[in-house]
């Protein structure tokens, strides 16, 4: 399977075509699918097979999606400890006081 093939794939699955439009070097203003298709980039193996291919697109995005909800976990800990009153800087309470 070529690059382009693997990226046509996720342009089909992605709105407004913007896969294919940032892969071919457009300023398409999200940082997602220029995101994608550098992944693609990064792990393309031209003497892989259409299935190791496919297992190594969706093994970094995997890995990409994984990564991401750590943050978001982390985050959303973060935020729940702010509301609750926990993990303010000494001497900052509720008000500003």
């Amino acid at each position: 399977m070529t690059l382009d093939k693997v990226i046509q794939m996720a342009d089909e699955a992605y709105p407004d075509g913007l896969v294919a439009r940032a892969h071919k070097g457009e300023d398409v203003g999200d940082t997602l699918a220029l995101f994608i298709v550098r992944e693609f980039a990064d792990t393309y193996d031209p003497d892989a097979s259409d299935a190791e291919q496919a297992a190594a697109a969706s093994g970094a995005l995997g890995t990409a999606i994984d990564e991401l909800q750590a943050v978001c976990s982390a985050l959303e800990n973060l935020s729940q400890q702010q509301r609750s009153g926990e993990g303010r800087p000494e001497g900052h309470t509720k008000g500003g006081q």
